[in-house]
């Protein structure tokens, strides 16, 4: 991705409206490149800043809050990654139980 691209995504990604792969490249990007790191983080400190003066009670440590988001993603990512290879994992063992299972009844039918 490109910081072009990363900036047009920018509010895509605080209505969290990326898909999993364009949310994987945005972070990936992010960890890349100061400039659009402080770019997003002052877009954040803008728009949830006035969203956190017009509540009551609420943290003011707006970077805490920005960290917070960003380390949420980045373990939605992990998550999502894990959740892949254990698929790929699980539908190889599929294949071959049924390649085995299929050997196996040929095997029986032949040498009966």
């Amino acid at each position: 991705m490109d910081c072009l691209t990363f900036r047009k995504n920018i509010n895509a990604y605080f209505a969290k409206s990326l898909s999993d792969d364009e949310l994987n490249e945005f972070l990936r990007h992010l960890s890349q490149c100061e400039t659009c790191r402080e770019e997003l983080e002052i877009n954040f400190i803008v728009s949830e800043g006035i969203g956190i003066l017009e509540e009551e009670n609420h943290d003011y440590n707006i970077s805490r809050a920005y960290e917070s988001m960003l380390q949420k993603d980045r373990r939605h990512i992990q998550v999502i990654r894990v959740v892949r290879v254990f698929t790929y994992a699980m539908d190889t063992l599929c294949f071959w139980s049924i390649l085995f299972c299929g050997l196996l009844f040929l095997h029986i039918l032949i040498f009966r």
